[in-house]
């Protein structure tokens, strides 16, 4: 005999009318996503602040101080303006090594201790909008250590820049005097658990429905798992009238309906009695 290997289709349509007969399933799994993410990061994060200080890179060929660099803008050529914006990435790669850290963590009077691996993770240096002014920022959890932080590296880096490249020099333009709070991502976090949570509601809906019910749904759903030469015989009729009637689904025990006549059930019991009597 020969065997047939039996194969299940599944009719995209039918997927979609069974994920909308239970929506209410799928929103609550997702909102439940969204709020479980958003609880854990309200509980492991901590609020960050940002402070921020700027400085402008000065070379050889360019006045040293903002005021000349004000008086003179006309006499300063596009190379010696270019050569001040190569060295914010030179002074970027400087501003966290040992030298110039260990002295800013010995310098400074925080409310925290602080290691050198925790600072260089905490500053960020880099230019404005792509011109020869260098921005130093420092991010903590502490608002005033971040402003402390900022400005003593801003000293730092200013007083000991001159002896490490040769003709450059860097002069402050503005101290960090308030702090930003930093986002701590709860709309985009919320927006991944409401996703995890309708993707994964999706695919348990799939599975169970689809996949593990052992309960054939129609006529074609059994077809597909026997064979060619098994027929399907007969179709159990549905004779659940629940939804109609003024009683709904408790009709069927006795209950009259909506136009005061018995139900099908009680039809069928008086009928049986009445057959009983005549064959007495």
């Amino acid at each position: 005999m020969e065997n047939k290997e039996s194969k299940i289709s599944i009719n995209v349509l039918d997927v979609l009318k069974d994920f909308a007969h239970k929506w209410w399933i799928i929103l609550v799994a997702s909102v439940v996503g969204a709020c479980a993410l958003f609880l854990y990061t309200f509980f492991t994060t901590d609020q960050k602040y940002t402070a921020k200080a700027m400085m402008y890179v000065n070379n050889s060929s360019v006045t040293s101080s903002i005021n000349d660099v004000l008086d003179s803008v006309t006499s300063i050529s596009s190379g010696n303006l270019q050569a001040s914006r190569t060295l914010v990435s030179s002074y970027a790669v400087i501003m966290k090594t040992h030298l110039i850290l260990d002295d800013v963590l010995n310098t400074a009077e925080t409310e925290e201790e602080y290691t050198y691996d925790q600072l260089v993770a905490m500053i960020s240096v880099g230019s404005v909008n792509n011109t020869e002014i260098c921005y130093i920022s420092v991010t903590c959890t502490n608002q005033n250590d971040a402003k402390l932080l900022a400005n003593t590296t801003l000293h730092v880096f200013k007083d000991q820049i001159g002896g490490i490249i040769n003709g450059s020099s860097a002069k402050i333009v503005d101290y960090a005097v308030e702090t930003t709070p930093v986002s701590r991502g709860f709309t985009k976090m919320s927006l991944i658990g409401f996703a995890v949570g309708f993707v994964l509601s999706l695919a348990v809906i799939f599975l169970v429905d689809f996949y593990v019910s052992d309960t054939f749904q129609d006529t074609d759903s059994l077809k597909q798992c026997l064979s060619d030469d098994i027929p399907v015989l007969s179709v159990i009729p549905d004779t659940d009238t629940s939804n109609a009637g003024k009683y709904g689904y408790y009709k069927k025990y006795g209950h009259y309906s909506h136009d005061y006549t018995y139900s099908y059930y009680q039809e069928t019991v008086e009928n049986e009695e009445a057959e009983e009597k005549e064959r007495e």
